[in-house]
Parts: structure tokens; C-alpha cells; sequence
């Protein structure tokens, strides 16, 4: 076997695996900001369009220059050079990455902050955080509002004994969640206390379980 037999049969070899390659390749490329982007986000007009996944704006925030500018009255999402004002109350929310924020209004306009807060609990009542404060001022002094609803459809209203008394008649279930809600009440801290509100959804859950 000759040096240019053997020279010419890797040579095949090598023009097929990289035709077999190529496709694959070009997919790649053409999929990677998708594949990259970690933190994207997505506008919902309405509950209904989020349960169905309709869309009505998107960006994504890993990439230079998109980003969400958040005011009193309105969020803005720039991207591509171009920016897109929503006003408060034309969105039911947003969701960036798997994190949901809810469009609220519950008529306390200076301490809502830019009137979407954050969903961070849903195995039993949404439990939602405010940040008051949040990237104005001096970093760091901001407080924790906690909020809640009934399902994603519901008002969201503040996590206070009242609330939940008239949402909620059962005076063994409020009476057993009473200290944890006055101790959230009490939190002005930027971290938010996760195991209490863990220990309020079990609570919830043991009056009402799931059928």
C-alpha cells in the first residue's frame, strides 16, 4: 500500500465526517444566542396569554444594550436599539428566566414598587415580595413588603392578619399563621425570610390540603 493510496483514503475520510459535521455546526450557530441566554424575558398582556404562552414582547438581557428600566408608572425594554414603553396596569406581567413578576395596583402607589412584585412561593397561597426603595436612595435600605393572592388570576393584597381573615374564614388557620405574619410584617432586612414563608404555605397546606 502506497503513501499516497493511505494519504488519499484518510483524506476521504476526513471530507466525509466533516460533511456529516457541517450541518450540525451551522445549527449551532445559528441557535446560540437562543442556547445563551439565560435571562431572557417575556411580556404577558394577560393571565390568559401567560397560561397559553403568548407572548407580547421579548429580550434578552444577557445581551449588550437590552435591558428593563423600571420608573414609578411604567417599565421600558430596550432592545436592538429601540425602546418600548409600558405603562402600569397594560400588563398582567412579566417573567424573566423562570422568576414571575406580577403586575399589583392595591392603591398604595408610593409603596409599590414599579408595581410588579416578585412571585416567590406558590405551593399553596402566591406569595409575592415588594422591594421599597429598591435602586434608589442609598443601596441596601430598602424593605421587604410582603404580599399574597389566591391564585394568579386574584388581586394581590398585603400579607397582613386583616386580609387574610376576610379572604379566609378560618379563625384556626389564622390563629396558627398569626406569629409568622407579624414577624414578616416586622422585616425590613433585604433578605428575604424564605423559611418563614415555607413554614406559612405548610401551615396552609395542613387546613387545606390539596384534593
Amino acid at each position: 500500500m502506497t503513501y499516497a493510496f493511505v494519504n488519499k483514503y484518510f483524506m476521504s475520510l476526513l471530507f466525509r465526517f466533516l460533511l456529516v459535521l457541517s450541518p450540525a455546526f451551522i445549527f449551532a450557530q445559528g441557535h446560540e444566542k437562543e442556547i445563551d441566554c439565560v435571562n431572557n424575558i417575556k411580556l404577558y398582556k394577560s393571565y390568559e396569554d401567560y397560561s397559553k404562552g403568548k407572548v407580547l414582547d421579548s429580550a434578552c438581557l444577557s445581551k449588550q444594550g437590552n435591558e428593563l428600566e423600571k420608573y414609578w408608572g411604567r417599565i421600558v425594554l430596550k432592545k436592538e436599539k429601540e425602546k418600548k414603553k409600558y405603562n402600569h396596569g397594560s400588563l398582567w406581567g412579566y417573567q424573566i428566566g423562570e422568576t414571575l413578576y406580577r403586575y399589583s395596583d392595591d392603591g398604595k402607589t408610593f409603596k409599590i414598587v414599579y408595581g410588579y412584585p416578585e412571585l416567590v412561593d406558590s405551593d399553596g397561597l402566591f406569595i409575592y415580595i415588594f422591594r421599597e426603595g429598591y435602586n434608589y436612595g442609598i443601596r441596601g435600605t430598602y424593605k421587604i413588603h410582603y404580599q399574597y393572592s389566591k391564585d394568579l388570576e386574584s388581586p394581590i393584597k398585603e400579607l397582613t392578619i386583616s386580609n387574610l381573615a376576610k379572604d379566609i374564614q378560618n379563625a384556626d388557620f389564622i390563629a396558627d399563621v398569626k406569629a409568622i405574619v407579624e414577624d414578616l410584617s416586622k422585616n425590613k432586612s433585604s433578605t428575604i425570610k424564605q423559611n418563614a414563608i415555607t413554614e406559612f404555605n405548610t401551615k396552609y397546606r395542613t387546613h387545606f390540603p390539596k384534593k
